[in-house]
C-alpha cells in the first residue's frame, strides 16, 4: 500500500471523489498499487493521519506544465491535454488556478508525474485519463497549423499555437506532426 498525503485544501475533493489524480515530482507507485490517500489532522509528523479514501492506481504518466510568455499548456505522456478538464480532475477550478498554484509552489516549467486512480463506486465513472480516442466529451485531435496531437473539448483551440483543431486521426497528419524532441522525454 502506498501512502499519498494531501494538503487540507484538496482533502474534501479527494474524499468526495472529484479529485482523481495528483501531480508529483516523483510518483513512487505504479499501476495496480493500492493507494492510501491521506491528510494530516494537525501539524505534519506531530499528528495523526486521516485516511480520506483508498483507491487503486490506474496510471502513472509523465506530465509537463508550462506557462511562459502568456502561452500556457499541459502535456501528459507527450500529448497536449485540455487544461480545463485536466485541472478539474486535479482538484482545481480551472487551468489558471492550477498554473498559478504550480508557479508559486514548484515554479514553472514543471516536469513530474501524474498519478491517477479510479474512484470506483463513488463517482461511477470510467477512468477519465485514457488517452486513446474519445473519453466523455474529449477526443483526440490534430492542430491544423502546427500538427501537434492534442486532446480537446469541442470548441477549444490548440494550446501550442492557438488555432482550431481538426478532429480524427489522419495518418498523414500524424506522420507530419511536430517532433517532441525539443526537450521532451524520449
Amino acid at each position: 500500500m502506498r501512502v499519498i498525503l494531501f494538503q487540507d485544501r484538496f482533502a474534501g475533493k479527494v474524499r468526495d471523489g472529484s479529485k482523481c489524480q495528483t501531480i508529483r515530482k516523483t510518483a513512487r507507485c505504479k499501476p495496480g498499487d493500492v493507494l492510501s490517500l491521506r491528510r494530516w489532522t494537525g501539524k505534519p509528523y506531530r499528528s495523526k493521519q486521516e485516511v480520506l479514501r483508498e483507491a487503486v492506481c490506474t496510471g502513472v504518466l509523465p506530465v509537463e506544465i508550462r506557462g511562459e510568455l502568456g502561452i500556457e499548456w499541459i502535456r501528459v505522456n507527450r500529448v497536449y491535454v485540455d487544461g480545463a478538464r485536466f485541472s478539474r480532475a486535479d482538484g482545481f477550478a480551472c487551468s489558471t488556478e492550477l498554473l498559478d498554484w504550480f508557479s508559486l509552489t514548484h515554479g514553472l516549467p514543471f516536469e513530474g508525474e501524474v498519478i491517477m486512480w479510479s474512484n470506483g463506486a463513488v463517482s461511477g465513472a470510467a477512468d477519465p485519463h485514457t488517452l486513446d480516442g474519445p473519453v466523455g466529451d474529449i477526443e483526440r485531435a490534430y492542430c491544423m497549423i502546427c500538427r501537434r496531437e492534442i486532446m480537446t473539448e469541442s470548441g477549444h483551440v490548440c494550446p501550442s499555437c492557438a488555432n482550431a483543431p481538426v478532429s480524427g486521426t489522419p495518418s498523414a497528419q500524424v506522420a507530419g506532426s511536430v517532433s517532441d524532441s525539443e526537450g521532451g522525454r524520449e
